[in-house]
């Protein structure tokens, strides 16, 4: 049990790291699409922008130069302060418009902030902007204001999103998968021995009749253990590291195949898709004697990477088709 929680502690540990890397490429792919002649000159942006973050939250983090410039809509100076209601109500005064587009696009707090430097359309830092005005909008994701020259900065990010970054890491985990076919099953039998789900019997039996179909093939294949001693004795060392590792409460059930003899399948040209396609990703659990380990330890690393890519480019795609 410690060799599967010690790698499973690993991967968490690379997955994060992976996950951090991928996001810095993906932003730094984008930025350089970004050219400053899309900017209009509105000063929109100089009047009212935004933040999930309130002034306090800000400078924990680091940002006190963003709050040097950039003051929060109905403080008096940068040492005052202001509340939640009253900063929203003075975003509505200055655009209502945007400052409702924006509340519409979040589920937490929204904060508005305008530029100290800003008067009366000219802006009093104009030859020297500071980092936050030069580099606006910071994510391609920034609900921008109307008429906003970025926007087609958005729709370009987009685009090599959805027709370039995403087409390139399916490609990579299709890569993956027909590697796979060079490995074959070992008939060591485990996958046939034990199956877990969250989910009992009679619940996947209800999911099956309203037309889940994994529940649907699981159910033609798998009939739970009568005793969990039983599925013990299939792959111990996986069901410990469940019971140490699963949230208090949350119950797993096991399952086999009755169809299994001598670690042989008795009606194999007959079994469904989720017994050919098994293991259906190099990130699950498999123990040694399967013959497919091989390929889980050699594309692990390459999966992860393209897992967290997946993730990041889908946030991103989603977060622009709802701006644009």
């Amino acid at each position: 049990m410690e060799s599967i929680k010690q790698e499973q502690t690993t991967t968490v540990k690379v997955y994060r790291e992976f996950f951090t890397k991928a996001q810095a490429e993906v932003k730094r792919q984008l930025a350089e699409l970004k050219s400053p002649s899309y900017c209009h000159k509105c000063r929109k942006c100089c009047k009212i922008r935004y933040s999930e973050f309130s002034p306090e939250e800000l400078k924990d983090l680091g940002y006190e130069e963003f709050l040097k410039t950039f003051l929060p809509l109905g403080a008096s100076d940068e040492y005052s302060t202001v509340d939640l209601q009253t900063n929203q109500y003075e975003a509505f005064k200055t655009d209502s418009e945007y400052s409702q587009k924006v509340i519409d696009s979040s589920d937490r707090d929204i904060w508005f902030y305008g530029c100290k430097y800003f008067q009366t359309g000219v802006c009093k830092k104009n030859k020297e902007k500071p980092v936050y005005c030069s580099s606006y909008p910071m994510n391609a994701y920034t609900v921008l204001h109307d008429w906003c020259g970025y926007e087609k900065w958005q729709r370009e990010c987009l685009d090599k999103l959805k027709n370039q970054m995403a087409k390139d890491i399916m490609e990579k985990i299709n890569n993956i998968d027909e590697y796979k076919k060079q490995f074959s099953c070992a008939c060591c039998a485990t996958c046939c021995k034990l199956a877990c789900s969250e989910f009992s019997y009679e619940e996947l039996l209800d999911k099956a009749k309203n037309g889940d179909n994994f529940a649907k093939q699981f159910t033609s294949v798998f009939i739970p253990y009568e005793k969990e001693e039983e599925a013990y004795n299939a792959f111990g060392e996986y069901i410990d590291y469940l019971r140490e590792t699963l949230p208090e409460g949350e119950k797993t059930y096991f399952y086999h195949c009755p169809k299994n003899k001598d670690n042989l399948c008795t009606d194999y040209e007959n079994r469904p898709e989720i017994c050919r396609e098994f293991p259906t990703n190099p990130l699950m659990i498999l123990p040694k004697t399967c013959g497919y380990s091989q390929w889980r330890e050699e594309t692990h690393t390459d999966t992860l990477l393209l897992h967290a890519l997946v993730e990041i480019v889908d946030f991103y795609i989603k977060k622009l088709e709802s701006l644009i």
